[in-house]
């Protein structure tokens, strides 16, 4: 009896860590999969049991009300809600509202695009449960998204989403609404020649990303990372686990409204000071206080 040894995929093999930067062919090499005819289903079957379903990790969704009053955490919105409530203990009522229209716009752009961020995630991970077109056995052959596996030979046409991240082999007219992962407003043309190793994001043509949309043309690719492989999965990852940090600018503004705090807190006590010992009147000295502070 003899045994069949299966070709293993070498993750670490420089031809998929930059598929970008090899031929098709050699890709579909390093994948170990013929690009005419795909892979067979056992070999499908095997590959999923072995690099796991083409979806994203669960993780629990941020609630609404988080990301809202996550928006209060500044101490410049602080500062903000202290003068509203300092000019309506004033009698001010239009430089209370004035501030308060501030407070609302800051706090409804905050959370919009977070919100946004939040949704955006979760119809990523949604996707998975569609269906896209590959090669079994030299057939097209219609399967649920989340089994797509590495070294799948993917058919794409006009109006698909791409089940993963590809090489393309093929590329007629190709183009791809890109604008979701990295921000390109306009159709990107889709080739299949090689680009340089330090190609960013915008610059490799010859790889459809997962989660893009086609506008145009067909072709077909090679499937060289799925799930959280992908580009939008290490998005994903990062969004989902990493805890929300400051940019400097947020970091400069709070150190200076901080200090901020300080500085009113001390003129308030000196002035209240100064104002009990000149005119003997502590609501008079409290209220003046108040107002310059």
């Amino acid at each position: 009896m003899s045994l069949v040894m299966r070709p293993e995929i070498n993750r670490g093999d420089p031809r998929l860590q930059q598929p970008w930067t090899h031929a098709p062919e050699s890709v579909a090499d390093a994948l170990a999969v013929d690009p005419s005819r795909g892979l067979a289903a056992d070999e499908s079957q095997r590959r999923r049991q072995r690099y796991g379903s083409n979806v994203f990790r669960e993780s629990k969704p941020r609630p609404a009300l988080a990301i809202l009053l996550a928006q209060f955490r500044s101490i410049v919105v602080i500062l903000l809600f202290a003068a509203t409530a300092l000019a309506l203990v004033m009698g001010d009522g239009i430089e209370a509202l004035a501030i308060g229209v501030v407070i609302v716009i800051n706090t409804a752009l905050g959370f919009t695009t977070e919100w946004r961020a939040t949704r955006s995630m979760e119809s990523l991970r949604q996707f998975a449960r569609t269906e896209t077109t590959v090669l079994r056995n030299g057939r097209p052959e219609r399967i649920a998204t989340a089994s797509v596996v590495p070294g799948d030979v993917v058919l794409l046409e006009a109006g698909d989403v791409v089940p993963a991240d590809l090489r393309l082999h093929e590329a007629s007219k190709l183009q791809a609404d890109e604008s979701a992962l990295t921000g390109e407003s306009l159709p990107v043309r889709k080739h299949v020649d090689r680009v340089a190793p330090d190609a960013t994001l915008l610059e490799r043509p010859n790889i459809a990303y997962g989660g893009t949309s086609l506008t145009r043309g067909t072709g077909s690719g090679l499937v060289v990372a799925t799930g959280m492989d992908t580009e939008f999965g290490r998005i994903f990852d990062q969004v989902s686990t990493a805890r929300p940090q400051q940019t400097p600018l947020e970091k400069r503004l709070d150190a200076l409204g901080k200090r901020l705090v300080w500085l009113v807190l001390l003129m308030a006590v000196l002035l209240a000071v100064i104002g009990v010992l000149t005119s003997r009147d502590l609501a008079l000295a409290i209220e003046v206080s108040i107002a310059l502070s």
